[in-house]
């Protein structure tokens, strides 16, 4: 049983290590952001040059950074075509929830702020060109990349390196804000403490309600704490064969809530019982998170 789940939890495993990158990368460019704001404001002071000969030179002879045009167009253009025929980090965005509004839905959420659901966090639209428009982890770099280049074609030299910090500092920001939620959702689900309270479907209710049921049962003594977690963020690709685990049983497209409980009974009570038991109670958790929906482990302890 080494992956009793398949590769969904792999899946969860490396989006959260691509969140982890995007936050170290942020701390990356933040400090060499601010290593040339330390550098531009020095360039200027006698004495905090090179006290070499041969490496002075006039502070008015420095152009600036030289960008590469044909790198920058060709990440500009590769981003486009994964994004447009590949749905690149359409999956991170359905785990995390991260869409950017469209200006209707945000004007929307501004004049209706008790609507149930934010504008960025819905479901993303079907056109190509609007998925990309909302997708964070692809839009950022791509405007970047394009500010970039636009900057190097239309700015003079001189204020190529004010605008090279700029950017550098507003990638630091902007980085850091679409990896980080995403890391913490991400990181919820792999130390199976998510999902919180508010369900969609009211699935969490519903079970904690059949949990309050069993404790009343007569032959129920006590009920520890379930452990409801999520095996993943998201739901799985769409496939055409049905994915089984290693014993047999067939996971579910929707199915994305693992759940053990344990029943203590009374110490008389007969092993058929108890087995009658257990099924009426995982059916019962089953049916109540979902019928295909989720992985129900009963454990009965007398006693």
């Amino acid at each position: 049983m080494r992956q009793p789940y398949g590769s969904r939890r792999v899946e969860t495993v490396a989006l959260f290590a691509q969140s982890i990158y995007l936050i170290f990368a942020s701390v990356y460019v933040c400090k060499e952001a601010f290593e040339r704001v330390l550098l531009s404001s020095t360039e200027g002071i006698p004495g905090s040059g090179d006290s070499h000969e041969h490496h002075h030179q006039r502070i008015d002879d420095f152009d600036g950074p030289l960008y590469p045009i044909t790198l920058l167009l060709t990440s500009t253009f590769s981003l486009l075509f994964s994004s447009f025929f590949y749905n690149n980090h359409s999956r991170l965005v359905e785990a995390t929830g991260s869409h950017l509004p469209s200006s209707v839905s945000f004007i929307q959420s501004l004049l209706k702020p008790s609507s149930s659901a934010p504008a960025w966090t819905r479901v993303p639209p079907s056109w190509a060109i609007l998925r990309l428009l909302s997708n964070p982890f692809s839009i950022t770099p791509l405007t970047f990349s394009t500010c970039i280049w636009a900057f190097s074609v239309f700015l003079p030299p001189s204020q190529h390196n004010m605008a090279d910090i700029a950017v550098a500092c507003a990638e630091t920001v902007l980085t850091f804000m679409i990896g980080y939620p995403a890391a913490v959702a991400l990181g919820k689900v792999l130390l199976q403490t998510a999902p919180e309270r508010g369900l969609p479907g009211g699935q969490l209710e519903s079970f904690l309600r059949v949990m309050r049921e069993l404790e009343n049962h007569p032959q129920i003594i006590h009920i520890p704490a379930p452990h409801l977690w999520q095996l993943s963020p998201l739901p799985p690709k769409k496939s055409h064969h049905p994915q089984y685990q290693d014993d047999g049983e067939m996971i579910s497209e929707e199915g994305t809530l693992v759940a053990t409980v344990q029943l203590h009974v009374k110490r008389e009570m007969d092993d058929a019982d108890v087995l009658e038991l257990a099924s009426v109670a995982r059916e019962q958790c089953t049916r109540a998170l979902g019928v295909s929906g989720a992985s129900v482990t009963i454990t009965v302890v007398k006693g």
